[in-house]
């Protein structure tokens, strides 16, 4: 695996590219959330275990916004892995380090591929992926701004009195600063991210009551063909 090194000088948002195929995200369940990827659609989504050694770090936020960390819990099988909060918090976020990837051609098509590949093939892009998520449980006001992750989306009010065709403002921070061009999901619960640009304030309209999923993603070239990938998500559950 090659390392990146990269300056604050240097960095310059790339937001042209294919986004990689799953997302992820905390899967609310009967003790604790589930750390998933895949997809959230309709009324549950589709989703499977994140591979226990990709998660690196969750933590809670309480009513008055301080922070507490999290215990990372890997499942016996060593496949996914699940946190249980101590406490009820009004939100929480975690990151994965999705280690290493490649855009290749196989066949004539575009593939990702992870970490060690062998074969006859170009490679188009190839770099590091990190993936940060953010889920609220109750709203204060406190979180209007950004909590400190790399790549951020910040709702602007409380998302969980939202219904089905509202509007939800958010800003997207990277490394703290505000971006005005990003890849996001404009409805939630969608997959496909669309390149927006505006003043630095995006709006997502909101799916059919339930879990809902916000996305946006950006590249930070390198040299050559290296990039970092980030990713981050938002999550929170509707009533109507």
């Amino acid at each position: 695996m090659k390392k990146i090194c990269i300056t604050a000088l240097a960095i310059v948002l790339l937001l042209s590219s294919q986004s990689m195929a799953h997302d992820w995200w905390l899967n609310r369940s009967d003790s604790g959330f589930e750390i998933v990827k895949g997809h959230v659609e309709g009324d549950g989504g589709k989703f499977s275990p994140y591979e226990a050694d990709r998660v690196i770090h969750a933590a809670g936020y309480r009513d008055n916004g301080q922070v507490v960390p999290i215990t990372v819990t890997w499942k016996k099988d060593k496949f996914g892995s699940y946190i249980f909060p101590p406490e009820k918090f009004s939100a929480i976020t975690a990151f994965v380090y999705n280690k290493y990837w490649m855009i290749t051609t196989e066949g004539g098509k575009r593939v990702w591929k992870n970490d060690k590949v062998e074969g006859n093939f170009e490679v188009i892009e190839e770099g590091q992926s990190f993936k940060y998520t953010k889920h609220i449980e109750k709203w204060h006001n406190f979180l209007t701004e950004p909590l400190g992750q790399r790549f951020e989306i910040v709702p602007l009010k409380d998302p969980t009195r939202m219904k089905k065709g509202d509007l939800l403002p958010v800003k997207i921070f990277h490394m703290g600063k505000e971006l005005q061009s990003v890849r996001l999901t404009k409805i939630s619960k969608t997959h496909n991210l669309e390149l927006i640009k505006n003043n630095g304030i995006f709006y997502v309209q909101v799916a059919q009551k339930g879990l809902q999923f916000v996305n946006a993603k950006v590249e930070v070239p390198v040299k050559d063909k290296e990039v970092i990938w980030y990713a981050a998500s938002l999550t929170f559950y509707t009533s109507k």
